[in-house]
């Protein structure tokens, strides 16, 4: 085996950080024996070797991977970029004892992967599938000579292997993108099948093969001449996104800055003539004009929307900051877009954008197939041109589709269709005129057999064969056109419709989630699309295409009414046993779908709770829970494909019991049936066309059916009360004081015996009654089940309390906005968890917050040295169980700290931690301007408090100082002892 020659134990001769990583400089070859390697670019200090700046990640290695050396380095300035390899936990790596180039020159094993390590090197440059007019160069192209010629435009890539291109004349652009690299004469450069030049003049390229490749002499010296032309090509295309980033960026610092210039501007003149209103005021960018740019997105969507004051402090009237404040005011959910070049081209949602020349807003909407502006300062729309387009700031908002309140299925319906009465309405045209356009087939096959061949006509043959290849070739553009237009309507209203449920979920208050399953809960909300999959395949095209058969009734009956009634009366028959089936199946599917979600839950939980699980040694449990739901799935899901096969016979036994039905009648002469040739079979032909139109409608009842099961799964998420209502009261700023006075508080069942809905659980709190005043330090103490979480969760509005109230500055918790409230808090929750993503990501949120920001709420978290020491700093890329618990906690606690919140609340936030962190922690609390309230277990986090309540099955049963509580018999003297060495 080729590969054992690369068995020495790996010797890290150039290590990057403390053993984090290294350098491939020497020239060896590594092989990962087990675990993961991930590739980064790195910039370091040439005189230090310190890290400068972020890391730009290449690719990932997984076991039984090679790494061959990049012994080279390009320079900017004072810095030094190279490749670096950094191991994932537990990897073993082993290297050869020979140079690369000896083992890829006699081993095409090797050969092979050196090939593969190249293919992920080039993996930034391969994210984009080549375009369709891409020349391949295929190995007949090598055969021709060592040269090939492009013009002009045309652009070029390999077929199934690396390939090493040199360019020998002209200048090439890789991959079209003037942000990546352009190809100079002399200069070589490998590529992958998803990778392109585009020529931008006439070029002469010569290719070559790795084989041939590593043939060449001084295979070290081209392949470092490669090496540092890739490097500066990486290099490049990571300043063109930083560069992107920062432009983004400035562009909301201009907004900003033109937004306090307009301000001041008014402001002036109000000082200068009070009396006056100068022509420059009247058109100054207003707070109203917002409020009409919403307003006119709302009639949009046929709504009527409440907005607060305009004197409301929402931020600078003209600025995106002012939009989205507005928007979560009337709980709109949002995001900001950039609009890029032709964007007026495709659909999609309203959005508020922004004029160049004054930062005045307007609406863009689309409607009647174009994209719309309304200006509110004249109220005139025009629509979306090239030029006006070009008016415009490249960022907007984008506005979703609420569902307030409860929501029926007639509601839900209207969201999903809205914006799409001009579809429908060509769809409609285009069945009538394919209906008429199917009589064709019948009526002149009618005239053929009576006519045009008795008579030996051929002209009129051929008159007839021209008619029937027109209403064939039209029948097919119909039929083509509609399918657009249902994959219009249902790509829109898929997206809406998505977007308001999700929304909806979002808003719902956290104790419904206790309810369902995580894997429940996503199969019931991807029901959406299901139901509205069968509405538009099923019920929409059913009930259109019997609609548009009618003709073919009308023809049935010209030819034969004694046929036409028998055959009428079989597809009656026929439909009522496919409804009868279908009805059937509903209780199978209601059953399948239930479990379905079971199933989705199950298979969550288990794949989260995998390590407590085979800790437990439990996976015998947890797989006999799974396959039992499952195969309670299976069973019902036999029985609903029993129904089905019970369909398809009857769909494929009709067509020839009627067929000789129709013989039996025309033999016997039944009430004086006589038809010909062409009469026949123009009346079967018709009769086929109605056979067919009934068969789709006989699909609408099952259809409808499994809408109804599908809907019902779904009921619940429409049918809850959102958390947050458009009658509640923005929550304002807070001041930091907080009461909760004489609150009971119980869950909604007894824990012990689920199945007793009448008999009420016993309270968790009991006439319960806490101050924090602003700057003030609250503990909470107690033993386990106590009710100090449940506290938490009264806090911040997850629970609503049986009697009593929760009041922030006086105002109660019940009456003000919670999603504006819990914006002003830092809370750490015990079980609290990661997003994917960044350090930074994960501390900032979506707040956007400044690097510096970010890093000043690390050092306050006692998170600030373990940062530094990581390879790539802030932008280091976390998730749950990539760090420590301790590391993890001080992340959350700096996500808490980040915005600088007036009230702080941590559930156990430090528990986690040691005794130095958690000083340091302790002492930055200490000098924040906020009140914090403290649950905690280890009392000797809480010395420092202000106040501490003592909680004992639900009661407050002790309150005071840590030096009061400790000399006074009682719960809180006993807690201390315990913990006490």
């Amino acid at each position: 085996m080729s590969l054992q020659k690369i068995s020495q134990p790996h010797i890290n001769v150039d290590p990057v950080g403390a053993g984090q990583g290294f350098f491939l400089s020497d020239s060896q070859v590594r092989l990962i024996v087990s675990g993961s390697v991930n590739l980064f670019m790195g910039g370091f200090h040439k005189t230090t070797g310190q890290a400068m700046g972020p890391f730009q990640f290449i690719a990932g290695l997984d076991e039984g991977e090679l790494l061959f050396p990049v012994g080279v380095s390009v320079e900017s300035g004072d810095v030094s970029y190279r490749l670096l390899a950094m191991p994932q936990t537990g990897t073993e790596i082993r290297q050869s004892r020979t140079s690369w180039i000896h083992l890829i020159r006699e081993d095409e094993e090797i050969r092979d992967r050196f090939e593969r390590f190249i293919q992920n090197l080039l993996t930034p440059f391969a994210l984009r599938m080549p375009p369709a007019r891409t020349h391949v160069i295929t190995q007949s192209d090598l055969k021709k000579g060592a040269s090939l010629q492009f013009e002009k435009g045309v652009s070029f890539r390999p077929g199934q292997e690396i390939l090493w291109v040199e360019l020998k004349d002209g200048f090439c652009l890789l991959n079209e993108d003037e942000e990546q690299m352009l190809l100079a004469p002399g200069s070589t450069f490998p590529m992958s099948p998803r990778m392109w030049f585009e020529c931008q003049d006439p070029v002469s390229i010569a290719c070559r093969t790795t084989a041939r490749l590593v043939d060449t002499p001084d295979v070290g010296g081209v392949m470092a001449s490669i090496y540092r032309q890739y490097l500066r090509a990486v290099l490049m295309t990571a300043a063109f996104q930083r560069h992107g980033r920062l432009q983004r960026q400035e562009e909301l610092v201009t907004y900003e800055q033109n937004a306090i210039k307009g301000l001041e501007q008014q402001l002036r003149q109000l000082v200068l003539d009070r009396h006056a209103v100068s022509d420059s005021t009247k058109t100054a960018a207003s707070p109203l004009l917002m409020h009409q740019v919403i307003q006119r997105i709302a009639h949009v969507w046929g709504m009527t929307i409440t907005l607060p004051e305009p004197g409301a402090h929402m931020g600078p009237a003209h600025s995106i900051s002012h939009s989205t404040r507005l928007l979560e005011s009337c709980n709109l959910y949002h995001r900001t877009v950039r609009l890029d070049d032709g964007w007026w081209r495709q659909e999609g949602m309203p959005a508020i954008a922004f004029r160049l020349e004054d930062q005045k807003p307007v609406a863009l909407f689309f409607e009647r197939g174009r994209w719309m502006c309304f200006n509110p300062v004249d109220g005139r729309e025009t629509g979306v041109t090239q030029s006006v387009a070009q008016k415009l700031q490249p960022h907007a908002v984008s506005v979703y589709i609420p569902l307030s309140g409860r929501v029926s299925l007639k509601e839900m319906l209207s969201v999903a269709l809205r914006g799409l009465r001009t579809d429908f309405k060509a769809v409609l045209l285009i069945g009538m005129i394919g209906g008429i356009i199917a009589l064709a087939p019948a009526w002149l096959m009618s005239t053929i057999f009576n006519t045009v061949i008795p008579a030996a006509d051929m002209f009129g043959l051929f008159q007839a064969g021209v008619i029937l290849s027109s209403a064939a070739i039209s029948g097919a553009f119909l039929v083509l056109s509609r399918s657009i237009l249902m994959l219009r309507i249902k790509t829109r209203s898929s997206f809406q419709l998505q977007a308001a449920v999700w929304s909806r979920l979002f808003n719902l208050p956290s104790r419904f989630f206790s309810r369902y399953t995580a894997g429940d809960l996503a199969n019931r909300v991807m029901g959406v699309d299901a139901i509205r999959e069968h509405l538009a395949d099923n019920v929409t095209i059913g009930c259109m295409t019997l609609l548009f058969a009618i003709p073919n009734l009308a023809l049935m009956l010209y030819f034969s009414g004694s046929m036409t009634i028998v055959g009428l009366m079989a597809i009656l028959i026929f439909v009522s046993l496919m409804c009868w089936v279908g009805y059937k199946n509903y209780r199978n599917q209601q059953q399948q779908y239930k479990y379905e979600g079971d199933l989705a839950g199950i298979g969550l939980q288990v794949l989260t709770g995998i390590a407590k699980i085979r800790m437990a040694i439990s996976e015998n449990r947890a797989f006999i829970r799974w396959a039992g739901v499952l195969g309670e799935k299976i069973r019902w899901q036999s029985r609903s494909i029993d129904n089905m096969n019970v369909m398809a016979v009857l769909n494929a036994l009709f067509p020839p019991l009627m067929t000789g039905i129709f013989f039996l009648i025309i033999g016997s002469q039944w009430r004086g049936t006589m038809l010909n040739v062409g009469e026949y079979l123009a009346f079967t032909a018709a009769f086929s066309s109605l056979l067919v139109a009934f068969t789709g409608f006989a699909g609408v009842l099952p259809a409808l059916l499994t809408t109804g099961a599908l809907y019902k799964r779904l009921k619940p998420i429409l049918e809850a009360t959102p958390e947050i209502v458009e009658t509640k009261e923005p929550a304002g700023e807070i001041d930091g004081n907080v009461e909760i006075r004489n609150v009971t508080f119980r869950y909604s069942q007894d824990p012990v015996d689920v199945s007793r809905d009448d008999r009420p659980a016993p309270p968790v709190l009991k006439n319960v009654s806490i101050t924090a005043r602003s700057g003030e330090f609250v503990a909470i103490v107690g033993p386990s089940g106590a009710g100090k979480s449940t506290i938490a969760r009264l806090l911040l509005g997850f629970e609503t309390p049986e009697t009593g109230g929760i009041f922030y500055g006086g105002i109660d918790l019940s009456s003000v906005n919670l999603r504006d409230l819990r914006k002003q808090l830092g809370v750490v929750l015990q079980g609290g968890g990661l997003i994917s993503g960044s350090i930074y990501e994960n501390i900032a949120g979506a707040s956007g917050m400044s690097m510096d920001a970010a890093w000043e709420a690390a050092r306050s978290a006692g998170l600030d040295q373990d940062i530094e020491a990581m390879p790539m700093g802030m932008h280091t890329l976390v998730y749950n169980g990539a760090v420590s618990g301790g590391q993890q906690q001080r992340i959350l606690i700096a996500r808490a700290l980040a915005r600088n919140p007036k009230l702080i609340i941590f559930d156990e936030a430090t528990s986690a931690l040691d005794n130095e962190i958690q000083a340091h922690v302790s002492d930055s609390l200490e000098r924040l301007n906020a009140t914090r309230i403290v649950i905690a277990h280890r009392l000797s986090t809480i010395i420092n408090a202000d106040r501490i309540y003592v909680l004992e099955t639900g009661k407050v049963v002790q309150a005071g100082t840590f030096a009061e509580l400790i000399e006074q018999p009682g719960l809180f003297q006993q807690l201390a002892k315990r913990q006490m060495v």
